[in-house]
């Protein structure tokens, strides 16, 4: 997501970085020629792994530790799908130096709970550990880097534990409805044909789930989980100095083991032979969407693609807005708006969304069309253009008097998102004189 629609709930936009050198502390920023933001610190160690390190007092006394491993289900391949979330699991589960379920009584100790303190996520680009510390000592924070750098170098694949733990991530996708498998199922094939996401959900299969055994997925481990694929990032009320020597002490050591993979074939945009596809499902709701499919680009976040993107996101809020005044004055549908997306490693898309009224999908889908067709063929209005820029300076100065009380929990991941959708984060000073900067073009 670049730098003003992160800050100001526009659109998305998915660029991926790439992997810097040893001892590279400008890596966030290369490229960009936004202001960086001086309360962080950034540094890479010998071995290649990145930091980011934030001294933030919200809440006062606590941490919140992320670290990012650039790899997810895009990693995977055919026969190893929904083993890099399976794989989340493990880490959990046992490591060299941490018996199983140790890491998880040592935070509760520290008083995190399993679940809303310590979490994992896997996407299709990354996997993530998430760590928010309540008690941000010296002894606790060097301690939970050690169990987070054990978990990413050295964790165990007992058969045992993996057959416990198969049924977990099976009972998980077994929690799926029929209808959201189907609704996935039907559009990842037709909006995506062609690309690995069309076939890579984060949960995997029924077939490769049952399939996967320690040897496989410490395969998927050993080859992903690497040094220089990891990103730490540290954010509380402690001091950067001595976190920026903690994680030099705790990962320092580790090295990934083998040549460094090539990273895999994303695919490429292919026409389906029919490209409307339909799903009946008594009870659901009724919904039509559109998309519009482009090849994914990494760029840099610079000013230039930040004056595009916003006149990216200006337009789509203004069509957004017609379809909501058509919504209000007896249309077939009850609501529609237009996204865009740049997804890293996916594609570049826009899509439509309409609800229609029950029976009227045809007529809704007409007068949709008809609203962006007219976009289409003439400028929006100064009138409208300057109604969406006033509501984005709103919230950029919204977002300057707020900045004082953002929680270590929302800087954390407001980086974690940066660093893996390519974009660069700033001041909200500067983000609101940034806007203003590019105001003027937008015409």
């Amino acid at each position: 997501m670049t730098l003003l629609r992160r800050c100001l709930l526009a659109l998305f936009i998915l660029v991926a970085a790439p992997v810097q050198a040893a001892g590279d502390s400008g890596w966030f920023y290369r490229g960009s020629d936004i202001a960086p933001d001086p309360a962080w610190t950034f540094g890479t160690l010998p071995n290649g792994l990145r930091y980011a390190i934030r001294r933030n007092p919200m809440p006062e006394g606590q941490v919140s530790i992320r670290l990012r491993i650039a790899a997810g289900s895009l990693h995977e391949r055919d026969e190893e799908r929904g083993w890099a979330h399976f794989i989340e699991h493990m880490a959990f589960r046992g490591t060299k130096n941490f018996a199983d379920h140790e890491a998880r009584e040592t935070w509760q100790r520290l008083g995190a709970s399993f679940g809303s303190d310590t979490n994992a996520s896997t996407e299709p680009t990354q996997t993530v550990y998430r760590l928010d510390l309540p008690r941000a000592d010296q002894a606790g924070i060097d301690q939970s880097l050690k169990i987070i750098a054990d978990m990413a170098d050295t964790a165990l694949f007992d058969p045992a534990v993996v057959n416990a733990e198969r049924g977990v991530v099976l009972s998980e996708l077994g929690r799926r409805t029929e209808l959201s498998n189907r609704w996935d199922e039907l559009t990842r094939g037709l909006f995506f044909s062609g690309l690995t996401f069309a076939n890579r959900d984060p949960i995997g299969t029924e077939e490769t789930l049952k399939a996967a055994n320690p040897e496989g997925l410490r395969g998927y481990y050993e080859r992903w989980y690497r040094p220089e694929r990891a990103t730490l990032i540290v954010v509380g009320d402690a001091d950067p100095a001595l976190v920026e020597r903690l994680i030099a002490a705790r990962f320092g050591g580790w090295k990934g083991t083998g040549p460094a993979p090539r990273e895999p074939d994303y695919g490429s945009i292919a026409q389906v032979p029919e490209r409307t596809g339909t799903l009946v499902y008594a009870g659901a709701p009724h919904i039509a969407q559109l998309t519009w499919l482009r090849p994914y680009r990494a760029e840099p976040n610079t000013k230039a693609k930040e004056r595009t993107e916003l006149a990216r996101a200006l337009a789509a809020r203004i069509i957004s807005r017609r379809l909501t005044a058509k919504a209000r004055t007896g249309a077939a549908f009850v609501s529609a708006d237009i996204a865009s997306d740049q997804a890293t490693n996916i594609a570049d898309l826009t899509q439509i969304s309409i609800n229609p009224k029950e029976g009227r999908w045809k007529e809704a889908l007409a007068e949709a069309y008809a609203i962006v067709a007219d976009a289409l063929r003439a400028p929006p209005s100064e009138t409208e253009i300057q109604r969406e820029m006033e509501n984005l300076r709103t919230a950029a100065r919204a977002g300057l008097e707020a900045e004082p009380t953002q929680k270590s929990q929302q800087l954390a991941e407001r980086l974690l998102s940066a660093i893996d959708e390519g974009g660069v984060i700033s001041s909200a000073k500067v983000r609101l004189e940034l806007l203003e900067e590019l105001a003027p073009a937008m015409t």
